[in-house]
């Protein structure tokens, strides 16, 4: 952040009358993290002291989440997918977080997003049942004949893990493939060392063209979406 954003800043916090609404709508927006990091630095007396305490006990929750997702996300890549040698990419969430936020922690996500190849979804969702993975949302043990039959009418599967965390395995990321085609996605997955873990991700360029493509559906996520796009174009 620059002096002239500071300044810009500390300008926008002497106009605020009720810090309780931005809490709030910090924390539904999934920025209060950001925002405290920002806020502060700010002189003191620009933000009430009371409201920079409560951001913090707000987003300390928060970070511990994104630590369990993370763990989880590379428990997953290396139990299931980098054992069997399934091609797949990580997508959004801790992924990108992991990829391009200077603190992968401020960036929350409530699930895990993964692309396979159609013809690997069941046997994804296989392998992950073994380790104690379930379908969500009805959690029981699906044959290998529902399994497929889920396949053939959604891109997606959606698995409940031991930790309590979803994982969406996704055959396709635009619902149309006129837009992505997973193939050629898969053959340009860029292999990223995160907190000391291999995690395969989607290169740049169409990871940043995904999220714009993903958040434009989703009218309460556009605060997190400009931080997402910010974070990648920052990046060095």
């Amino acid at each position: 952040m620059t002096d002239t954003d500071l300044e810009m800043l500390e300008a926008a916090a002497h106009e605020i009358g009720d810090w309780n609404v931005v809490v709030e709508r910090g924390a539904e927006h999934f920025i209060l993290p950001i925002a405290y990091r920002h806020l502060r630095h700010l002189p003191t007396g620009a933000v009430p002291e009371r409201t920079l305490q409560e951001m913090k006990r707000r987003i300390l929750p928060m970070i511990m989440c994104s630590l369990k997702f993370c763990a989880e996300q590379q428990n997953f890549s290396e139990s299931i997918l980098r054992s069997n040698q399934i091609p797949h990419a990580f997508v959004k969430g801790e992924a990108l977080a992991g990829c391009y936020y200077d603190e992968p922690g401020e960036r929350f996500c409530r699930d895990i997003d993964l692309l396979v190849h159609g013809e690997n979804l069941v046997q994804v969702a296989e392998l992950a049942q073994q380790g104690g993975y379930r379908v969500f949302p009805n959690r029981e043990l699906l044959s290998r004949q529902d399994l497929h039959a889920a396949a053939r009418f959604y891109p997606v599967i959606s698995l409940f893990g031991p930790n309590q965390i979803l994982i969406e395995v996704h055959s396709e990321l635009d619902k149309t493939s006129q837009i992505f085609d997973t193939a050629s996605l898969l053959d340009t997955v860029q292999s990223r060392t995160l907190h000391g873990h291999q995690l395969s991700v989607l290169p740049l360029s169409q990871h940043f063209v995904f999220v714009c493509l993903h958040s434009t559906r989703h009218l309460w996520s556009h605060l997190s979406w400009l931080v997402d796009i910010d974070a990648m174009v920052r990046h060095e």
